[in-house]
């Protein structure tokens, strides 16, 4: 017979000033070698002179109950290892939305202890920066006790930099439908978000350097999509009956040479050669430059060579 340490402790501490104790729990290993779970309660008896008696009470087998909360325990642990292996730490919230658990990935990140944090809120960070949308995208989840992604919120450092947090959350409820918090995972994104960021101010001096050359021209990536352009290619590639090419960031240049081709976009006097779509996929990935004469008169369009323009990937350009 095995006792469990802490309700034997208080038992042996009833039974010694003759108070009623209860669940204490041990594990009995019966004759078969099964081992069983129990709990016991009792009260303490006396005679009709007040003289202590002995204890009456009764045992239950909880063996059962026993190995289902040993089996939720390790699937909650199973749980947290595989969130915490997807993200750069998993957390815990109580019904007021408080910390109750923080993996050791936080401690590694925000060089803050845990237990630091336990029983705080997040917006009791006074580095603390959330956009409006995102705020009230997880307050309208928290309302209708629903799951939320991609909440993303900034924290400055002591010295100055501001790190960047992706975190998605998922209430959690007891057996019987009682709301017992909010669990998620979040990682930091810092690289991610200043990537974005970076990416965004040369396309913006891409588009200005674009839009101040006054003839046409296009710039492509390697990926053959359109990511600049300026008006005079847009209102170049257009035909009397109103048909654009419908220039726009993401256009492939197959569809724009395909447009061209169906719209006698180039000459077709008796001295032009006559193009197709193969010829034409053939020039634009090859180093070498090539002007055509289009149908409109003799304005010359050179095509400009990829090699020219490693910096911002594959081009064409008319000119």
């Amino acid at each position: 017979m095995t006792f469990d340490p802490e309700s034997g402790q208080k038992a042996l501490a009833a039974i010694k000033a003759q108070q009623p104790y209860s669940d204490l729990a041990y594990t009995l290993t019966l004759p078969d070698g099964r081992a069983v779970s129990v709990t016991t309660r009792a009260v303490p008896m006396f005679d009709d002179d007040g003289r202590f008696c002995g204890y009456c009470g009764h045992s239950k087998d909880v063996t059962a109950k026993v190995e289902a909360e040993h089996a939720l325990r390790e699937s909650e642990r199973q749980f947290r290892e595989v969130l915490e292996a997807a993200a750069d730490f998993y957390w815990e919230q109580d019904e007021q939305y408080r910390m109750k658990y923080l993996s050791a990935g936080y401690e590694k990140l925000e060089g803050k202890s845990v237990a630091q944090m336990i029983g705080t809120r997040l917006t009791d960070d006074p580095n603390l920066s959330i956009d409006i949308e995102m705020g009230l995208m997880v307050l309208a989840a928290h309302k209708e006790k629903k799951p939320y992604r991609d909440f993303i919120y900034s924290r400055k450092t002591p010295g100055g930099r501001k790190r960047w947090f992706r975190a998605s959350g998922a209430p959690a409820f007891d057996w019987d439908g009682t709301f017992k918090g909010c669990r998620g995972v979040s990682a930091e994104i810092t690289r991610q978000v200043e990537a974005e960021a970076a990416a965004r101010a040369a396309q913006e001096q891409l588009n200005e350097a674009v839009a101040h050359v006054t003839q046409p021209i296009v710039v492509y990536d390697a990926e053959d999509l359109i990511v600049a352009f300026n008006q005079a290619f847009f209102d170049l590639h257009r035909v009397e009956n109103g048909d654009y090419v419908r220039a726009g960031k993401g256009l492939p240049f197959r569809a724009v040479t395909e447009w061209q081709l169906r719209n006698n976009f180039y000459a077709t006097g008796s001295d032009d050669p006559t193009f197709d779509l193969g010829t034409l996929l053939a020039r634009y990935r090859g180093k070498d430059e090539h002007a055509y004469r289009l149908r409109d008169g003799p304005l010359d369009a050179g095509g400009l060579s990829r090699a020219c323009l490693t910096a911002v990937g594959w081009a064409y350009g008319l000119m």
